[in-house]
């Protein structure tokens, strides 16, 4: 009896973390934009706030409009450009009318260190999730031991699993000549987010 009570419970552990995982997947959208050079670019982002999503701002830059595509779950909706930070590269995008997607608990900083194990979410085209050191962490950027590829700018980068997972920053993009992949710190994310528009 004990070992069935044993197996239930195990079972039941299993079934919440993939619910939890499904529902992390499904916070992460791909941004498609046309930019003035006429090409069409994608690259990831994800919930943090009722109808709100993160992305780079080097993924918006040179877009022809403020009005870009966000896909989720396969689907296109429309989604603003209402904010844009060229030093912590990060721009806001908010869309009008969409369900509401559990945004992403943030990392106390503090906690953040060196040889912690994490991993890439992004949607490059589809879901892509990669598991990654940290090698460095400063008070400009964290560096992951790992490249990254082109169109996983804007995804998040997480720690730990199930219900305790958390970001600890936003992929910029690859340091240069070297295998190693620049992350916006996530205490730059809060700042980008609560900084009110000039």
């Amino acid at each position: 009896m004990k070992i069935l009570t044993t197996i239930i419970f195990l079972a039941i552990l299993t079934l919440c973390a993939s619910y939890s995982e499904a529902q992390s997947i499904t916070s992460i959208v791909q941004v498609k934009l046309q930019r003035h050079d006429g090409k069409t670019y994608r690259s990831s982002g994800f919930f943090v706030g009722e109808r709100k999503v993160v992305t780079n701002f080097h993924v918006v830059y040179g877009r022809t409009t403020d009005i870009v595509s966000v896909y989720i779950n396969g689907k296109s909706h429309l989604g603003l450009v209402t904010k844009i930070s060229q030093k912590y590269d990060l721009a806001l995008i908010e869309l009008g009318h969409f369900p509401d997607k559990k945004p992403f608990k943030f990392c106390d900083p503090n906690t953040i260190k060196p040889g912690q194990r994490v991993r890439l979410l992004s949607k490059n085209p589809g879901i892509k999730i990669d598991f990654m050191k940290i090698k460095e962490v400063t008070d400009y950027w964290t560096t992951l031991d790992q490249r990254v590829e082109p169109g996983d700018s804007g995804a998040p980068i997480l720690r730990r699993w199930g219900e305790d997972k958390c970001v600890i920053g936003v992929v910029v993009g690859t340091m240069y000549n070297q295998e190693r992949t620049v992350v916006s710190p996530v205490q730059f994310l809060e700042e980008f987010l609560n900084e009110k528009l000039k």
